[in-house]
């Protein structure tokens, strides 16, 4: 694997890191949000592991 690659590689896993770490105290107090709140919580964070999971993917695509 050259240099470039693996800096990729690193800029994704950062990224993803960076995007589950915002959406944590979100997950850990949904017991504190309105019950009406909450489906829309669910979308946001369903979202955003949409984008680690692609994130991830990519990873993954240019370590092989």
């Amino acid at each position: 694997m050259d240099r470039d690659t693996r800096d990729l590689i690193d800029r994704l896993c950062t990224q993803a890191g960076m995007i589950m770490e915002d959406c944590s105290p979100a997950f850990l107090t949904t017991r504190g949000i309105d019950e009406g709140e909450i489906p829309r919580l669910l979308q946001d964070l369903a979202g955003e592991a949409v984008k680690v999971r692609d994130l991830v993917n990519g990873a993954i695509a240019l370590s092989k």
